[in-house]
Formats: structure tokens, sequence, C-alpha cells
């Protein structure tokens, strides 16, 4: 089962409205790169024109994890998730 839901916003309280509801964890945008060894599934959907995730961010989370995979499933138009990272071992 999900050990702990992180529910991310560009806004900690639109994150918190929606954490509460879900026993989730609320954090910023700007928060996701000190949380993302964490993730075992990341779900983004943003209206963000640029990536919020980048090859060196999700680099870094990785090799905290010790190369344990992490599902990325990208749902935004634009892309939030740079495509750079499905090269990544270990990103599927």
């Amino acid at each position: 089962g999900i050990k702990r839901l992180i529910i991310a916003n560009r806004t900690v309280e639109k994150a918190h409205l929606l954490a509460t509801s879900v026993n989730g964890y609320a954090i910023s945008l700007s928060e996701i790169p000190a949380h993302l060894a964490e993730a075992d599934i990341v779900i983004s959907s943003t209206a963000s024109q640029l990536p919020i995730l980048g090859k060196g961010t999700v680099e870094s989370a990785l090799k905290l994890r010790k190369r344990k995979p992490i599902f990325m499933v990208d749902i935004a138009v634009p892309r939030d998730i740079e495509a750079e990272v499905g090269q990544l071992e270990d990103i599927y």
C-alpha cells in the first residue's frame, strides 16, 4: 500500500487542502527536489510552460535512492518532465 502521499503545488495552501483530504503531506513545487528521492511513483500535471523536473534533479534523486527505480507519469501539456529523463536507467 501507499505509505506516504506527497502533494506538490505552486502554493502550499492549495497542496495542503488536497493533502488533508487524502491523508497526505503538502509541499511547494520548489520543494520537489528535496523530496523526490522519497517517491516511488511521480504523477505530474501542471500548467507550467517549462518542465518542472529536469534530468539533473532526477539523477540526484536516483543516486540518493541507490538506483531504486522511479515510475514517472507526465500527463501535462506541455511536458512537466524533461524528455531526457526518460533516457535514464531506473526511470520508467
